[in-house]
C-alpha cells in the first residue's frame, strides 16, 4: 500500500500518518462538503442525505460547472473499501433520478443554482478508500450512466490536513469499446445536435492530433465525450485540454490557462479566423477552420495548460 512521506531539507523522511475517515455521514461527507474542490475545480454541491423514498438517502448531489454546460453529479461515500453491493445501491439512486427531474430541479432552485441547459443525467461517483476490481470491471458493460471511482486517502502532518485523491477507473483508449459507452458520441452529435457531417469529421480528426499529442508527451488524460465539446481531463474532472462546435462554421480547440495567451507571452496562430477568452473559467477558444492548419503552433498551449492544472489539481507529471 502507498505510503505518504515528509521529505524534510535537511533530508529527513517521516511517514505522514494516515487519518482514515470515522464514518461516511458525520465524517466523511462533512469533510468533502467543506472541500468539493476535491471533486472538481467547478463542483458545487447542493443537496446531502436527499431522501428517495427508498429506504435509503442519496450522500451528495453535485452540479459540475466546469465548461458551459452544467453535469449532475451522484455522489457515494464509503469509508470502507467499495465492492460490487455499491452497484445497485447507485444505480436505483440514479434510476430514481431519471423519474424525479423536478425533484432535482427544485433542489438547485432551493440552492439558488441556474438550472438552464444542465444535464441531469447524473454521472455516478464513488468515492472510497480502496475498490475491488471486480466493482470497476462490471461498470465497463453498463452504457445507461458514466461512472467515477476516486480513492480518497487522508492525511495528517502537524496542524495540516492532506488529501489525496486517484481517479481509479482504466485509461479510456482510443477505439475502445468503452468509449463508446459514453453518454454522447461522434453519431449523437450529428443525430441530436444537427452538426454537419464536415464539422463532425473535423471535431475527429481534431481529436485524434490531441490524443496523439497527450501519448507523446506521455500525460495520462481522460478522454470524455460531453454534449458538443469533448475535454481531455486529470483525474478528478479536471479539465485541461478539448474541443467543442463552438461556432457555425470549423471546429474549435481550447486550452484552460492561468491568464489571457498575450499575457502570457503567447501567440494565437494567424490561422485561427476566431478566438474567445473567457475569463470566468480561464479557457481560451480558438477556431480551427480545417484539418490543414499547422496544430504544432499550438504546442505552448499544451504545455501552459497542462502546468496549470496539473498545478490547481495537485497532479504531478
Amino acid at each position: 500500500m502507498p505510503k505518504l512521506f515528509q521529505v524534510k531539507p535537511e533530508g529527513e523522511v517521516a511517514v505522514v500518518a494516515e487519518v482514515p475517515f470515522v464514518d461516511e455521514v458525520s465524517d466523511m461527507e462533512s469533510f468533502i462538503k467543506s472541500n468539493a474542490g476535491l471533486l472538481g475545480e467547478k463542483v458545487n454541491i447542493f443537496g446531502e442525505q436527499v431522501d428517495t423514498g427508498l429506504g435509503r438517502r442519496i450522500d451528495l448531489l453535485a452540479m459540475d460547472q466546469s465548461l458551459d454546460q452544467g453535469k449532475l453529479l451522484l455522489i457515494e461515500l464509503k469509508n470502507t473499501p467499495a465492492d460490487t453491493d455499491v452497484l445497485v445501491q447507485v444505480l436505483k439512486y440514479a434510476s430514481w433520478i431519471m423519474s424525479s427531474p423536478d425533484s432535482i430541479r427544485y433542489l438547485l432552485q432551493k440552492a439558488s443554482m441556474d438550472t438552464e441547459g444542465a444535464d441531469l443525467k447524473p454521472r455516478i461517483v464513488i468515492l472510497a478508500p480502496e475498490f475491488e476490481e471486480e466493482l470497476i470491471e462490471l461498470t465497463r458493460y453498463i452504457s445507461t450512466f458514466e461512472f467515477s471511482f476516486l480513492q480518497l486517502k487522508r492525511f495528517q502532518l502537524g496542524t495540516d490536513v492532506l488529501a489525496v485523491v486517484e481517479d481509479k477507473a482504466p485509461p479510456l483508449l482510443r477505439g475502445s469499446s468503452v468509449r463508446a459507452q459514453e453518454e454522447w458520441s461522434w453519431e449523437r452529435y450529428e443525430r441530436d445536435l444537427g452538426v454537419s457531417r464536415d464539422q463532425v469529421e473535423l471535431g475527429q480528426w481534431l481529436v485524434k492530433k490531441v490524443e496523439e499529442t497527450c501519448e507523446k508527451k506521455g500525460w495520462q488524460l481522460q478522454f470524455r465525450f460531453r454534449k458538443g465539446y469533448t475535454p481531455f481531463q486529470l483525474p478528478g474532472a479536471w479539465n485541461v485540454i478539448g474541443t467543442q462546435n463552438r461556432w457555425a462554421k470549423g471546429w474549435c480547440i481550447w486550452f484552460k490557462l492561468p491568464a489571457p495567451p498575450g499575457d502570457l507571452g503567447m501567440a494565437v496562430p494567424a490561422w485561427a479566423q476566431q478566438t474567445y477568452w473567457d475569463p470566468t473559467y480561464h479557457i481560451i477558444y480558438i477556431n480551427v477552420s480545417s484539418s490543414e492548419v499547422d496544430l504544432t503552433l499550438l504546442a505552448p498551449f499544451f504545455e501552459q495548460a497542462y502546468a496549470y492544472v496539473s498545478k490547481l489539481s495537485g497532479a504531478t507529471g
